[in-house]
């Protein structure tokens, strides 16, 4: 299914603000980020685009950042979803009893992951492979150095 232009243009939108906040961002920027994620998700319709898919790089990707929230804690029931014209992967999982989410965008190969609570725990994350004797790259998205 062909997903509609409407979605494809919220969801470069939710990209343009993920790849575009400053690098060391406080909470609240990638909050704003998932928060216009989740007013596209509750979009009548949304919910029935992409297919279910297993990424195993994806889950530990997640399961890394889930370390770094708490220690030993293993990622569960986790739930992905491709909307491959959109080159971005949603899902959820459970972490500790815990509800968490993750959104990604594949061209960029970042993301944010949630971990819902009080309060909210949001980070984001990034697969790219970083070589690690150089001191500089240029970051997942345009025109973004670390």
């Amino acid at each position: 299914m062909k997903t509609p232009a409407r979605f494809l243009r919220a969801l470069e939108s939710v990209r343009t603000s993920l790849v575009t906040a400053p690098h060391g961002a406080d909470l609240t920027s990638f909050s704003d980020v998932f928060d216009e994620f989740l007013a596209v998700a509750q979009s009548p319709g949304f919910m029935d685009l992409g297919s279910e898919k297993e990424n195993e790089e994806i889950h530990e990707l997640i399961q890394v950042a889930v370390s770094r929230y708490r220690g030993g804690a293993r990622v569960e029931r986790l739930r992905l979803v491709e909307i491959e014209d959109a080159r971005f992967l949603h899902g959820a999982f459970v972490v500790s009893s815990v509800q968490g989410a993750i959104i990604y965008f594949t061209e960029d190969r970042q993301g944010l992951v949630v971990i819902m609570g009080s309060p909210t725990w949001v980070m984001r994350v990034s697969t790219l492979n970083v070589d690690p004797t150089v001191r500089a790259v240029k970051a997942p998205g345009p025109n973004t150095v670390n």
